[in-house]
């Protein structure tokens, strides 16, 4: 079927002569259906109309539905509020970030001061075409099934963070806790004292809610510890480049063993291993039996810790080797296990080892290259 569409002032002209083929996707022109008579219409037409009429309808239905339901997701039981859970995130646009993790933190802190908990779904995904990635935060109240969500995407030529998209609307109550900005010096002395003790988040929380008459979340006083820390001993970036800095030290002056990998780009310790000189004595006396174990990054950097343990002849565990692996994947147990192999002087009768499955696939291989 051919249609011819009249000129329309306001519209672009047709030509007299010019005609467009609608045949193969039927009638769907309800902008200017009523320049056509009905009787040129067969009845499949009519029909085709009436429903291109009855969408524009249910978009129109639609849209007032999505502005009722704008007010109504913020009710909760019988209570009804709105405004209170739409978040401000103007703070958000200043930051300017290189690493995720960093990212991560920034956010988070930012969150927990507005009484919210955010975390990453999934890994980050990189968008090869365009050359950057992409990084997504959503709300913990994973049974409310909050829509809240920060999308962040690197800048092509910075290589830094930027926010890029949200939805900054909460359809539940905040959490009623303090905020960081009720946190004086006193609190903060005495938040640094709490975490010499070496207490948990959780407890030193308790102890200054209780102390102080306060009601702060755990979260907001775990920042305020990763401060003190960073007051300490300088930035996590700044830390670990002391830490590369003690190995080479020790390595020149002691013969220590160790090697770093580092993130050329982004300047970033991906992973390192460390052997003493009295740690290759204790495991050239004692590596018949061998233990390799691993926490998951439960230190500064957040990095998984690959410890190898020898048991001296006093029935005491010692520390031979131990390494900062980049991740929990089988290409990185295997790169430091590859390094714990270049010391061994003999070849270890039992090897224990827990039942993760990129560990034992690694210490596996291990063997087979012994």
């Amino acid at each position: 079927m051919k249609l011819q569409l009249p000129e329309k002032k306001g519209d672009i002209p047709y030509s007299e002569t010019e005609s467009t083929d609608l045949s193969h996707v039927g009638l769907i022109v309800s902008s200017k259906s009523e320049y056509i008579s009905e009787e040129d219409l067969t009845k499949e037409e009519v029909y085709n109309t009436d429903v291109q009429e009855l969408n524009v309808n249910s978009e129109e239905s639609s849209n007032e539905e999505e502005k009722e339901c704008t007010r109504d997701r913020y009710s909760e039981g019988d209570d009804f509020f709105e405004g209170d859970s739409e978040i401000d995130v103007s703070e958000l646009y200043e930051l300017k970030l290189k690493e995720r993790e960093e990212l991560g933190r920034k956010v988070k802190e930012w969150a927990a001061n507005k009484q919210m908990a955010l975390s990453f779904k999934g890994p980050e995904r990189e968008n090869i075409k365009l050359g950057n990635r992409v990084s997504i935060l959503y709300c913990k109240r994973k049974q409310k099934h909050c829509p809240f969500y920060l999308e962040f995407r690197t800048n092509q030529e910075s290589k830094e963070y930027e926010l890029h998209q949200y939805y900054n609307c909460h359809n539940h109550l905040l959490e009623d806790f303090d905020s960081a900005q009720q946190i004086t010096d006193k609190i903060f002395e005495r938040i640094g004292l709490l975490k010499a003790t070496g207490s948990e988040t959780r407890v030193i929380t308790d102890l200054i809610n209780q102390e102080f008459k306060k009601k702060f979340h755990w979260r907001t006083i775990y920042y305020q510890l990763r401060k003190i820390t960073d007051q300490m001993y300088g930035k996590i970036s700044e830390d670990a480049s002391k830490l590369c800095d003690l190995f080479e030290k020790d390595t020149e002056v002691r013969g220590s063993f160790s090697q770093v990998k580092k993130n050329t780009d982004e300047n970033r310790l991906e992973s390192c291993c460390f052997m003493s000189q009295r740690m290759q004595k204790l495991l050239e006396y004692f590596s018949d039996v061998i233990v390799i174990d691993t926490t998951h990054k439960s230190n500064r950097f957040n990095l998984p810790l690959m410890d190898v343990i020898v048991v001296n002849n006093m029935g005491h565990t010692c520390t031979a080797f131990f390494a900062l692996l980049k991740n929990n994947t089988f290409e990185a147990y295997k790169w430091g296990l590859e390094h714990f192999k270049s010391r061994l002087k003999r070849n270890p009768s039992v090897i224990f080892t827990d039942d993760e499955e990129t560990l034992t696939k690694g210490t596996f291989n291990f063997l087979l290259i012994l």
